[in-house]
């Protein structure tokens, strides 16, 4: 397993430099930090396809499996990924629905801007939005965190999990070049995520549920579907973070009643 260690501290090495040196490139920096949905589609892409290589090359000495069970795409546990990482949400949902009900869908917009084409916007643009945060999550997700965690097995998880949230986190935004320290995102997407994934060892959940819940992606549908589709999405994101919460309790207590049962 040895092996294992080191192609994590090979992977992160690679990683924060192709990430660093590509931010540090002129024309990349600018299509990353414009923000529209093309751009970031196009920026997230290059990001992805120069680290699936280090993946493949790094899977290939490794134990972690198939390419894609080494990444967490595994028809297992898609379900319980979902229900863990809307659970998590819960609070941000909490927070912006009390935003919503108090201040209205400006105060929301105002903290989810994204940069839209000109006037008028084609009424097709929102549904490219989710593909540019779907690339951006797989770039993040299943590749900083999950490929990692599976070939950390076999640390205890107190270290792995804050290990792997902390380095993943120093990737996101280009936190040191930036000083984008955001503590959400190291809160919810570095750490509580990675929990997620230690729960259901799948990140294609872990990656949809980020797609629903970023702002980004209602954002651009607020602008061009109208704020009413946008409300819409937000009591329907916080029901759902609800609902997995409650089905976390219900699993726990059937689990409790198995355990006294035996």
């Amino acid at each position: 397993m040895k092996s294992n260690h080191r192609n994590v501290a090979v992977f992160y090495a690679l990683n924060y430099a192709i990430a660093y040196l590509l931010f540090s490139y002129g024309p990349y920096r600018v299509v990353s930090g414009s923000g529209t949905v093309p751009d970031r589609i196009l920026s997230a892409s290059v990001g992805l396809f120069l680290t699936l290589p280090v993946i493949y090359t790094l899977r290939r000495g490794s134990q972690s499996g198939h390419m894609l069970s080494s990444i967490g795409f595994r028809r297992k546990g898609i379900l319980t990924s979902f229900i863990w990482a809307n659970a998590f949400l819960l609070p941000i949902m909490l927070i912006l629905l009390g935003m919503l009900l108090v201040a209205g869908p400006a105060s929301l917009l105002a903290i989810s801007q994204v940069p839209l084409p000109p006037s008028p916007v084609p009424v097709w643009y929102p549904l490219f939005a989710p593909v540019a945060w779907l690339i951006g999550g797989i770039a993040f997700f299943p590749i900083l965190q999950a490929f990692p965690y599976e070939n950390l097995m076999d640390l205890p998880k107190k270290y792995t999990i804050p290990l792997i949230a902390a380095l993943s986190s120093g990737i996101y935004n280009f936190a040191f070049l930036t000083g984008d320290f955001r503590w959400d995102d190291i809160l919810f997407f570095g750490l509580l995520f990675t929990i997620a994934y230690h729960k259901s060892r799948n990140s294609i959940g872990i990656v949809a549920a980020y797609v629903l819940a970023e702002s980004g992606v209602w954002y651009v549908v607020a602008l061009t579907w109208g704020t009413t589709v946008f409300t819409g999405a937000i009591l329907a994101r916080t029901i759902l973070s609800m609902i997995s919460v409650g089905v976390l309790i219900f699993w726990r207590y059937r689990s409790g009643r198995e355990s006294h049962s035996a």
